[in-house]
């Protein structure tokens, strides 16, 4: 009989531990942030956005939500753990007014004035502009159905491009066929809309000065695959944030002719960098002088900025530079002897005899 009796004790108690452990109507509140001042300050150190759950307490709709990311297979927790600062705060009462924090107090009234009459009400901030939110979302458009889960992937998607008047391309063949055909240069940009330097950078760019050297010499690449970002990172074994930018010449892919990182504060060294990979759309008419003498390559025409890039005849890359004078002297020491061929991205090409 005291056999049974242990046996049902324990498995009563195991069964009320896995109970608890298994309830995830409290998670956001043990897990995420509560401090407001460290939310933003790990915003700001981290380059994040702020995801803020303000719930109430022994609220079913709150409670339903907290569960949807604590869940262990949730698909949002992902999304959270790679792009947010998370920041939950719970209410005691559902009274607005008696809400402790005026930050949320002031945000919870204004999206009940818009219509919010249920909690959750969940906030997307960037951190550079505390003052108000990007997107909001309430507990009225969280119903237990299965459009919940893409409402809530709705909320935390945040487009970057979506106030930039640029073009950009996200595929890379189109980039490189267009780049090519267009004779421009190429300018890839890694980034994503959770970054608030993605975002200033994106600003930036739509400015004036720095717009029309784009429009007129590039291809734009927007990728928002910031894996390779962490390739190059963990070569150069130093940590920096997003966004990531690299000028490309189409026909050399792999060979980065310049590499940014982060927010660009100073806007005239960035628009010398751009303007330094300027393209003339048209042939030259004018002669280009390609000769050798001794062992130097000689180069002389009438542009002062455009890219070299010289061949052996089996179609070996043995040097590119960028030539940014009228003429430029290249020592070819160490080039193979015979025929080589030289090609500008200004669209000449020229062949020129080696001994």
């Amino acid at each position: 009989m005291k056999k049974w009796v242990l046996l049902i004790s324990v498995f009563l108690f195991y069964g009320a531990f896995f109970s608890r452990a298994q309830d995830y109507s409290e998670w956001v509140y043990s897990h995420w942030n509560s401090d407001k001042e460290k939310v933003f300050k790990l915003a700001k150190e981290q380059d994040r956005y702020i995801f803020l759950f303000f719930g109430r307490r022994y609220c079913p709709y709150s409670g339903r939500t907290s569960t949807i990311f604590g869940i262990p297979d949730s698909q949002l927790r992902p999304i959270i753990d790679a792009d947010y600062i998370p920041w939950a705060f719970q209410n005691p009462t559902s009274n607005l007014l008696a809400i402790s924090d005026d930050y949320i107090k002031e945000f919870a009234l204004d999206v009940f004035e818009k219509g919010a009459s249920k909690f959750p009400f969940l906030f997307v901030i960037n951190p550079d502009y505390p003052d108000s939110y990007v997107k909001w979302l309430s507990g009225e458009s969280l119903t237990n159905s299965p459009n919940t889960i893409e409402r809530l992937k709705n909320l935390l998607a945040v487009d970057l491009l979506s106030n930039s008047t640029l073009t950009w391309y996200k595929n890379k063949d189109q980039v490189f066929k267009l780049a090519k055909e267009q004779n421009k240069y190429i300018f890839k940009f890694v980034g994503k809309g959770t970054s608030p330097n993605s975002q200033k950078v994106i600003k930036q760019l739509n400015l004036s000065v720095l717009k029309d050297v784009l429009v007129k010499n590039y291809i734009l690449w927007y990728s928002s695959d910031v894996s390779e970002t962490m390739e190059v990172m963990s070569v150069e074994k130093d940590a920096k944030t997003l966004p990531y930018i690299t000028i490309i010449f189409p026909e050399e892919p792999d060979y980065t002719l310049e590499q940014l990182w982060g927010y660009q504060e100073d806007e005239t060294a960035l628009e010398g960098i751009l303007k330094k990979y300027t393209v003339s759309n048209e042939k030259f008419l004018s002669v280009n002088k390609v000769s050798v003498s001794g062992k130097a390559l000689l180069i002389s025409n009438q542009t002062n900025n455009e890219r070299i890039q010289v061949y052996s005849l089996s179609g070996q890359n043995i040097a590119n530079f960028h030539k940014n004078d009228f003429s430029v002297h290249i020592d070819a020491s160490d080039f193979p002897k015979g025929v080589l061929v030289i090609h500008s991205s200004a669209g000449w090409s020229a062949k020129v005899l080696l001994q």
